[in-house]
């Protein structure tokens, strides 16, 4: 290496590129060394080399610094392959001893956020110019777009930044117990997030037999499919709002990603494996003295293929046929729904009702006493109805009513464990719920007040099936 490459070493330190096979450090040559000739024995010297001839070891030196540095440099390629923080293209600066990662981050900070800074800087131009004459609506529209791309590459670049500071372990082993002995660096996935796709690279440790294991995935807390937590989250809860297309529709809005209907059906469920644990472990405020504990169940059908009814139903849909051949006739079923039974489990202040309250006068009448009434509890600073405090809520389609019942006396019991409550059931008069209730009081030893439905009562009382 001549003068310029010695140079050249000094000022940047390791590479990873061309350069960096040779530790930092200057060969300590004199003038006299860098030209050196070689003595021809029997020869003198001319007059110009008379100085350089006075130095017989001066080549012996160099010789001896060379072939040390060359082993410098063999123990640097090693490193370099057994270590995943030097990335092509990156430099780093400074002793080997102190911080590998830190020093490769640093350095390669402004390389893994350049494209950050490229979209930035087209979003400030685009400012200053096309966008000028813009409205408003279109201008946020735009600049949401951007932003979010913007966001996406700050995003990746953190993620390069995380890549190019992870270090090769000798501890990594699996579920199994194995140690993996094997390292592959830039091992890529990809990562769906509300701004948009990244991909994520990492070390993945091998053996024979066994699973891949990624440390950093561990670190990053990474879901095993696609989708990142943060939508996960914002896809179950637009879930819970509505229909799947509508969620579907809402996140493609919000964010961009467009995600698949079995995908974010997926997502949801993913979202509430942990709801149970959730409850049994949340702590409920105890209830001011005088509030009863309310437990309220009702049915709901829900639309269901064949195979997927519960027998009595795939035997009735099977029997049934239809009295006309456009529509349904007044209460007549189709056979093809099943029953999801639903709980709630609540504690509420008692709030006084009269027959008018319960059944309404007519609609001018009725918008006068309830602004009367909004009134009334203002100054009384008193609810109008009865306020639901605590609420647990759990709905199954495939467990049975007793099942669904027996779980909501024992959320309960959870919290009224002495039973010092006044523990209400309301229930819309269906009589597998009443024996259900009647038999889940009876073994937990607790007194119940039923109260139905009166809209129900009025039902059966009046309509075609009443006794």
């Amino acid at each position: 290496a001549g003068p310029a490459a010695t140079q050249r070493r000094n000022d940047q330190g390791t590479s990873c590129g061309d350069l960096g096979l040779i530790p930092p450090g200057p060969i300590l040559l004199s003038k006299q060394q860098q030209v050196a000739k070689p003595v021809r024995p029997g020869v003198p010297p001319r007059g110009g080399d008379q100085q350089e001839s006075e130095q017989p070891g001066n080549l012996a030196l160099v010789r001896h610094q060379l072939v040390q540095r060359l082993g410098q440099a063999d123990s640097a390629i090693h490193q370099i392959d057994a270590n995943s923080r030097y990335r092509p293209g990156c430099l780093t600066t400074g002793s080997h001893k102190k911080e590998p990662g830190a020093r490769v981050r640093a350095a390669c900070r402004g390389e893994v956020f350049e494209g950050a800074r490229e979209q930035f800087a087209e979003t400030e131009e685009w400012l200053a110019g096309e966008a000028a004459g813009l409205r408003h609506a279109e201008l946020e529209e735009q600049l949401g777009v951007r932003g979010r791309e913007l966001m996406r590459r700050l995003f990746q670049g953190h993620l390069d930044l995380l890549a190019g500071g992870e270090e090769r372990r000798d501890d990594v082993a699996g579920d199994d117990g194995v140690i993996r002995t094997r390292a592959e660096k830039g091992r890529a996935r990809p990562l769906a997030t509300r701004f948009g796709q990244v991909t994520v690279s990492r070390i993945g440790y091998r053996s024979p037999g066994g699973s891949n294991v990624h440390p950093l995935d561990g670190v990053l807390n990474l879901p095993e499919e696609k989708h990142s937590h943060g939508l996960r989250k914002l896809a179950a809860v637009e879930a819970a709002r509505g229909s799947v297309e509508a969620a579907q529709a809402t996140v493609a809005r919000a964010t961009g990603v467009m995600v698949g209907k079995r995908q974010l059906e997926e997502l949801a469920r993913r979202s509430a494996a942990d709801v149970e644990a959730f409850c049994l472990h949340r702590v409920i405020e105890p209830a001011p003295g005088g509030h009863p504990l309310v437990l309220t169940f009702d049915g709901k059908g829900i639309m269901m293929l064949p195979g997927a009814l519960r027998p009595a139903a795939a035997r009735a849909a099977a029997a049934a046929g239809s009295r006309l051949a456009t529509r349904l006739s007044p209460r007549e079923k189709n056979g093809r729904k099943r029953m999801a039974e639903l709980a709630c489990v609540c504690g509420a202040a008692p709030v006084p009702r009269t027959p008018e309250d319960i059944i309404s006068a007519p609609a001018r009448k009725r918008r006068e006493k309830k602004a009367q009434a909004v009134a009334l509890a203002k100054r009384k600073r008193k609810p109008r109805e009865p306020q639901a405090r605590g609420k647990w809520l759990t709905a199954s389609v495939t467990d049975d009513i007793p099942a669904v019942i027996a779980a909501a006396f024992g959320e309960a019991e959870r919290r009224d464990p002495a039973h010092q409550r006044e523990w209400v059931i309301l229930i819309d008069g269906n009589n597998t719920q009443i024996e259900a209730v009647t038999a889940g009081a009876a073994v937990r030893g607790v007194t119940v007040t039923i109260v139905i439905d009166f809209i129900h009562v009025v039902e059966l009382s009046t309509g075609p099936d009443a006794s």
